[in-house]
């Protein structure tokens, strides 16, 4: 089981218990390059279909983890009803005591630049973190942090989707362009896809317009209230994929309403887990 991890001195000192999250892991993961990363594991209770679980690999887990594990084993319980099956989540973040380690995000989920600098509009906010290590990150999952899961849950390797929120979104949108075969579903929510002038969009359409463009589905999700680059950016990923593709039903986009950067994830959660689950990510309406 999982204590809540992080958890602030005040709270570990109040005389409370610490929360557990059920049939829930944590371990720490030192890669092959020396970076320190945590994997969080929540495994069906269930067996496993023959084949295995379906896998959903989160980033920024610290931070959503909880929610959406907790989604997931809740929703699992009613298949036919909810759309969503039982499958293994496993989150992954940079093993530091906040929710968000800003530097390491912006190094592992950002794609290079054209010119090997940072983005103009980095240099406009007077920010230079260091940047531009997806492909690096991207093969430490699939080198490292899969070999792991695998061992650990009875896994469906025909069945591996990838959540990722901003930067990570961006991350995500970047996997589905270079490696295609490593997820069957990425979902995006709202990404940063106005990094280094939307370049991100350049490999999208080389991979949509692909012969390797039917491996993946692609979920592509943003708050009505985020920014307005934020809001064009994954709009034009959305338009980029469902034209290059022969079978447009492989891509699906949502603008959700009233939903700001923030409160976009809880939404895009649900849509998420139908999606790894190989539905429709909102169930059809029903006639009165």
């Amino acid at each position: 089981m999982l204590a809540a991890a992080a958890q602030p001195a005040a709270a570990q000192s109040s005389g409370g218990a610490p929360v557990v999250l059920q049939g829930a892991t944590v371990r720490t993961l030192q890669a092959a390059d020396g970076q320190s990363y945590r994997l969080y594991l929540s495994i069906p209770q269930q067996e496993p279909p023959p084949e295995g679980f379906p896998v959903l690999y989160l980033l920024d887990a610290n931070g959503y983890f909880p929610l959406l594990a907790t989604a997931a084993r809740l929703q699992s319980r009613r298949p036919d009803v909810t759309g969503v099956v039982p499958m293994v989540v496993a989150g992954i973040d940079h093993d530091a005591g906040e929710a968000f380690d800003i530097d390491r995000r912006y190094r592992d989920f950002t794609p290079p630049t054209r010119d090997g600098g940072p983005p103009k509009l980095i240099e406009a906010f007077k920010i230079q973190p260091p940047c531009c290590e997806a492909d690096r990150f991207l093969a430490f999952i699939e080198a490292e942090v899969k070999p792991l899961v695998e061992k650990l849950a009875p896994v469906d390797r025909g069945k591996q989707s990838l959540f990722g929120h901003s930067l990570g979104g961006l991350l995500a949108l970047h996997a589905l362009a270079a490696r295609p075969e490593a997820f069957q579903n990425v979902i995006a929510v709202s990404p940063s896809a106005w990094w280094d002038d939307q370049r991100v969009l350049d490999g999208l359409r080389a991979f949509a317009s692909g012969d390797k463009a039917g491996l993946a589905r692609s979920l592509v999700i943003v708050g009505a209230r985020e920014h307005l680059d934020m809001r064009q950016g994954a709009a034009a990923a959305a338009e980029v994929l469902k034209a290059g593709r022969a079978s447009g039903p492989l891509t699906r986009f949502e603008e959700t309403r009233y939903a700001d950067h923030g409160t976009v994830v809880p939404v895009a959660i649900n849509r998420a887990l139908r999606f790894a689950s190989g539905a429709e990510p909102w169930p059809a309406e029903k006639a009165d």
